[in-house]
């Protein structure tokens, strides 16, 4: 009953906070939800609705039942029009709402206890509200009071200062990333360096690629740079995680090959997908198995061109 007599409260609070009328009700396990016909609603509304809500709840209204007749519609301001229906069951909760409804209620606003809006959402053009009510919203607070409790212990500040707190460490995050970027680039520089020390000549190409382990994009890309920065240079630089792999293949300016012919057609020893330009490719796989195959087929076909 704490639901069905909050969620009335809930609706005609929308109404008297900005004409938000409710199209459509959910009772949840653990959360109920009101669609509105809105296509938004403010941060300032959505607050203002749940602090009217708790005025109604702390006034401790007397909640009401009885039946009408359809000619004695127009003596009550109902919130949404009733049924036409031989006798309408209305239930008001004193000067506040009249609604048509069947359902079972409390018998005053207090037993409702609290309501919390925790969310919203918009969905097929209007938007859907989340709230706990009654025991739910007890419940849901003392979980949040729990969670915030063990962030002062964790970050051993005060309540006010958590969210500070965080900003803070965010921001040393975003400075540790930034120093790690540089890092890496310096490492893919010198492995770059090192492989092209012992790299394999293909005619007068300098064929490169290295293995890594667990390198992303940005370093799997810094090789490649490194590496095509010189002239009638080819990079493959390959990274893997578990069963998954990364690639990014790349050459020097100027080169007359072009990677989509030859690369595309050697994608599935590797189970990858990806695509790119003429100069530049880059892609995901799954089979790690076959980079060998990939690696000796891919030379082949360089050579192929080459001779063309």
């Amino acid at each position: 009953m704490q639901q069905h007599t909050g969620q009335h409260i809930l609706s005609q609070c929308l109404v008297r906070t900005g004409e938000y009328p409710t199209v459509s009700v959910h009772f949840g396990e653990d959360i109920t939800t009101i669609e509105i016909n809105a296509s938004d609603i403010s941060e300032r509304d959505f607050q203002a609705v749940e602090d009217l809500a708790n005025r109604v709840i702390s006034q401790n209204l007397p909640i009401r039942t009885y039946w009408i007749k359809p000619e004695e519609i127009s003596k009550y301001e109902f919130r949404r029009p009733p049924p036409r229906v031989d006798q309408i069951r209305v239930v008001e909760i004193v000067g506040f709402d009249f609604t048509a409804c069947g359902g079972t209620h409390l018998t005053h606003t207090g037993e409702v206890g609290m309501i919390k809006l925790v969310g919203r959402e918009k969905i097929r053009g209007r938007v859907r509200l989340k709230a706990k009510i009654g025991l739910r919203a007890f419940t849901d607070y003392d979980r949040k009071n729990r969670i915030v409790r063990e962030l002062q212990k964790q970050l051993t500040c005060d309540e006010q200062e958590i969210i500070s707190r965080i900003g803070d460490f965010q921001k040393q995050l975003r400075l540790s990333k930034r120093e790690i970027g540089k890092l890496q680039q310096q490492l893919m520089a010198f492995r770059a360096q090192e492989e092209l020390e012992k790299a394999a000549q293909i005619g007068d190409l300098t064929f490169v690629y290295s293995v890594f382990e667990e390198a992303n994009n940005a370093m799997l890309r810094a090789f490649v740079d490194e590496v095509v920065s010189g002239k009638n240079r080819l990079a493959v630089a390959i990274s893997l995680d578990g069963n998954n792999l990364q690639w990014v293949i790349g050459q020097s300016a100027g080169s007359s090959i072009d990677l989509r012919k030859i690369v595309l057609p050697l994608l599935g020893l590797l189970g990858a997908k990806g695509g790119g330009s003429p100069e530049f490719m880059l892609g995901g796989g799954s089979n790690p198995g076959g980079i060998s195959e990939f690696i000796n087929k891919l030379k082949e076909k360089i050579e192929q061109e080459r001779q063309l």
